[in-house]
Order: structure tokens, then C-alpha cells, then sequence
């Protein structure tokens, strides 16, 4: 599966009581592509939004939060 490079790290499923949630590296693709060995997840466009989160994981992530 290639897309050019282009990934996201992608939170999910996040529950705010305890704070956990769903890490995924994640690539732009096309349902119908081949996904062997990979798990296909659609998100709908009006369920997303883009944060900045720039070095070391989890401190860079958790920061977003802040």
C-alpha cells in the first residue's frame, strides 16, 4: 500500500474518564485498496480534526491535550 509517504498518527476511540485511547500510524488511502496484513478503519470527514504534534511520543501527544 503506498500513498506517497504521507502518514498520520492517528488517536482514537478515546475515553476520557480514564484517558486512554487507540494509536494508530495511518495512511490516506482508498477503501477499495489492498490492505492485506493491515486493518482498513473509515472516518467520516465530519468526525476529524488536525492537531500539530511535534517530538518524542507520548510526551508530544500528551502535550496537545494540555
Amino acid at each position: 500500500m503506498s500513498n506517497g509517504g504521507n502518514y498520520i498518527g492517528a488517536c482514537m476511540n478515546m475515553q476520557l474518564e480514564s484517558g486512554d485511547f487507540t494509536y494508530m500510524i495511518a495512511a490516506p488511502t482508498d477503501l477499495n485498496a489492498s490492505a492485506e496484513g493491515f486493518t482498513l478503519t473509515p472516518i467520516p470527514r465530519s468526525t476529524w480534526a488536525i492537531f500539530n504534534a511535534v517530538g518524542p511520543v507520548p510526551d508530544a501527544i500528551q502535550k496537545v491535550f494540555d
